[in-house]
């Protein structure tokens, strides 16, 4: 018979398959939208201490950008996207057919045309893991921080994860080899309320 260990090795291997059947979905909408093959990879899912977790996403390597959704349903908890150095300016030129912005935080356009790719993506992954939660999961409206580190800095982890207990993170990276390159981190179960604190997201 399996003790508490087998049962959460069985936690985080049901919550990698959903990862990974929910971003495969995921990528199959950002393949329409975009017109270009994007693939999900593979997934990775860590159990860790809350602070250690906040201190993952806070160190998260080569993150500029970020999109940040809140998840209704059962279990509760927050989807992140996170783009690394020029992906986001690249993806929104593509779906708004303009050239590709410099640096800086981005203009009206590209920033809301960056929240409707991340509300496809996210409503698609969403849907996908409401099978594996056996209740609808839904995103709310998303929040977009143009520089992770200077959000994160100013306050924009607070209240995305528990002071106390362990949290799962589930992580796939996504892309099409060329233009298209993120990774969706899923916070399952954290119980997360609101947004991005205010004045870190836009």
């Amino acid at each position: 018979m399996g003790g508490p260990g087998a049962a959460a090795d069985g936690e985080v291997e049901a919550l990698a398959a959903a990862a990974a059947e929910a971003m495969g979905h995921a990528a199959e909408a950002l393949t329409t939208l975009l017109d270009l093959p994007v693939r999900a990879g593979s997934p990775r899912v860590r159990r860790l201490p809350a602070t250690s977790a906040a201190q993952a996403l806070r160190e998260a390597p080569a993150v500029e950008a970020a999109l940040c959704f809140w998840v209704t349903g059962d279990p509760e908890g927050a989807l992140l996207v996170f783009f690394p150095a020029g992906r986001a300016r690249a993806l929104a030129s593509r779906l708004t057919g303009q050239p590709e912005a410099g640096e800086g935080r981005p203009e009206r356009q590209e920033a809301s045309a960056l929240k409707e790719a991340g509300n496809i993506l996210a409503s698609a992954y969403l849907s996908a893991a409401s099978r594996w939660a056996g209740m609808a999961l839904k995103p709310s409206v998303p929040q977009l921080a143009p520089d992770w580190g200077r959000a994160v800095a100013g306050g924009a982890l607070h209240g995305l994860l528990p002071e106390t207990g362990t949290v799962l993170l589930a992580e796939v990276p996504f892309g099409d080899g060329r233009l298209v390159q993120g990774r969706v981190i899923w916070l399952p179960g954290t119980r997360t309320r609101g947004g991005l604190k205010q004045g870190h997201g836009t």
